[in-house]
């Protein structure tokens, strides 16, 4: 649905934001090891097994503008795992690794039950003029599906903000 407050940007550079942010993603050091098989997935391609991907919550856009022609732009987009459990205790773990997912792309300390930490040092270059600003959690992780074959599916909204310079 197109904004005319906000103008849209380039499919191309939508699908650029979409194969970084799934780059990006792949990185996280405690991916668990049936998704680290499959790799972080974009949504439409979710099998019926074990999957961690994203999806489009709302097109990218050109949230503000500079005199110059550079801007600000904005992409919405769903963290989303699929997953099957056998009691609430793994719901509940399943549920939590998408929030941890969350906190690290925010740039957030990331402790481990071993007491160990990590945290994501800085966000890698969208391109040669595209550089990630912040991406922030803007929704709690919550369970929205359990299909017919046992799987569930669990969620979290985010923001990304980046900025594109001219030359």
């Amino acid at each position: 649905m197109a904004n005319e407050k906000y103008p849209l940007v380039s499919i191309s550079e939508q699908e650029t934001l979409i194969n970084m942010l799934i780059s990006l993603i792949n990185t996280f050091p405690d991916l668990p090891s049936a998704v680290k098989e499959k790799g972080v997935l974009f949504y439409d391609m979710f099998p019926n097994l074990e999957s961690l991907g994203i999806a489009t919550i709302s097109s990218a856009v050109i949230f503000q503008r500079f005199i110059a022609g550079s801007y600000i732009g904005k992409y919405c987009f769903r963290l989303q795992y699929r997953y099957s459990t056998k009691n609430h205790e793994e719901r509940i773990s399943k549920q939590s690794l998408v929030s941890t997912i969350a906190q690290w792309l925010q740039g957030e300390d990331i402790t481990r039950p071993d007491g160990t930490s990590y945290r994501l040092e800085e966000y890698p270059k969208i391109s040669e003029n595209k550089e990630i600003m912040s991406i922030e959690v803007t929704d709690r992780t919550v369970l929205i599906d359990k299909n017919k074959s046992g799987y569930e599916d669990s969620i979290t909204d985010l923001i990304l903000k980046y900025h594109v310079r001219k030359a």
